[in-house]
């Protein structure tokens, strides 16, 4: 993770953001954490095409995997309720309900 935000801001090595993302896309099968970064890049078309429905997996899965995010870091919650207000379809909000 720390090797994805030096390509982002270009700490020591040019920036990326592309590179940043892939470098997250990689630590992701390590680091659950990780998924939480991936749904803002996609959220925000950060190194990738935007696509809502991949930030709402991406989001619900860093959430559900690590629980106390959703204490600890409500902006989290906002970003995934931001989600669903953009996306067409609201299917996954019936299959996740999370409570603060």
């Amino acid at each position: 993770k720390i090797i994805s935000l030096c390509y982002f801001h270009g700490i020591g090595i040019d920036e990326s953001k592309e590179m940043s993302f892939k470098v997250l896309e990689q630590a992701s099968k390590t680091n659950s954490l990780t998924y939480i970064d991936l749904g803002y890049y996609y959220l925000n078309g950060i190194g990738v095409k935007k696509d809502i429905e991949e930030a709402i997996k991406y989001l619900e899965k860093g959430l559900k995997e690590n629980p106390y995010i959703q204490k600890e870091y409500p902006y989290i919650q906002f970003l995934l309720a931001t989600c669903y207000a953009k996306s067409k379809t609201l299917t996954s909000l019936k299959n996740t309900l999370i409570k603060p």
